[in-house]
């Protein structure tokens, strides 16, 4: 009721909110509590989850990732409630050993999370760093190009965590992205986003020393991905499991293609300290 009642009055803050409330708690009844006895003697089984569980689980990335666009287009990329719901995404995606998406969105929750502490807070570590960052280094280390328990995801959902589904305010002004119009992305701390380079020029004097403080963070976390095998050069073992990895990637290919194509895709765009602003 309170989702409906937010999205009515259009509060993205609140609806957010709700939304990442839903997630926590469905992931909690498929998974049990964090920390607990139940969900350690689950994860040392290494069992693939029950068909309930399995549908609980859905449905709360479901809720993550409404959450996710929520915040996006409330607070844009540089905000903590971004950051969370990345951070959210990405552990749902894990638990569901769906191990590219959650890297993807583990990565991104460290990134804003380092921005907003250690870039505009100026502090030296933060909790949520170390967390998120933990977290990203878990989901590479168990990193399985195709786990034959992960959770069976609708089409809308694989939508829905896939990178191109953001959706972001500037970080300047109130413009949002479209899927006509992507925004380029500052390319020195990845994290930042802006609608033109005018919007750049006018914030840069806010977010030079944060941008220059994360710049180490984006290369580490890139050189971490980086390290994420190519799906495409999998070779299973058996006939059987060749052909159906062959089909997924198939599948997945066709995904991507029917996936709204941008007039004006994202780019990068270099800060105005440095030479001249490239704009896709």
């Amino acid at each position: 009721r309170a989702i409906e009642q937010f999205t009515t009055l259009g509060d993205l803050g609140r609806l957010a909110t709700c939304h990442h409330d839903c997630a926590g708690l469905l992931a909690v009844a498929a998974l049990g509590e964090p920390g607990s006895q139940y969900r350690e003697l689950r994860e040392c089984a290494n069992h693939a989850l029950l068909p309930k569980q399995s549908k609980k689980l859905v449905q709360a990335l479901r809720h993550a990732c409404e959450a996710l666009r929520a915040a996006e287009l409330k607070y844009g990329r540089i905000s903590t409630a971004t950051a969370q719901m990345h951070y959210a995404v990405g552990r749902i995606c894990r638990d569901g050993r769906l191990f590219s998406p959650a890297i993807h969105h583990l990565g991104q929750a460290s990134l804003i999370y380092y921005e907003v502490w250690c870039g505009y807070a100026r502090c030296k570590t933060h909790p949520d760093v170390t967390t998120a960052f933990e977290s990203l280094q878990e989901a590479i280390d168990n990193y399985q190009v195709r786990d034959p328990k992960c959770v069976d995801l609708p089409r809308e959902l694989r939508d829905a965590i896939d990178p191109e589904a953001s959706r972001c305010k500037c970080s300047q002004c109130e413009k949002v992205e479209t899927d006509d119009v992507r925004f380029d992305r500052c390319s020195r701390c990845k994290v930042a986003k802006y609608c033109s380079r005018e919007c750049q020029r006018q914030h840069f004097k806010e977010h030079k020393n944060a941008c220059k403080v994360c710049e180490p963070m984006a290369s580490k976390i890139q050189e971490m991905r980086d390290k994420e095998p190519d799906p495409s050069s999998y070779v299973p073992d058996g006939y059987a499991p060749k052909l159906q990895h062959k089909a997924e990637l198939a599948r997945e290919a066709q995904r991507r293609s029917e996936m709204v194509t941008p007039r004006r895709a994202e780019g990068e765009v270099v800060p105005p300290e440095s030479e001249a602003m490239d704009v896709g």
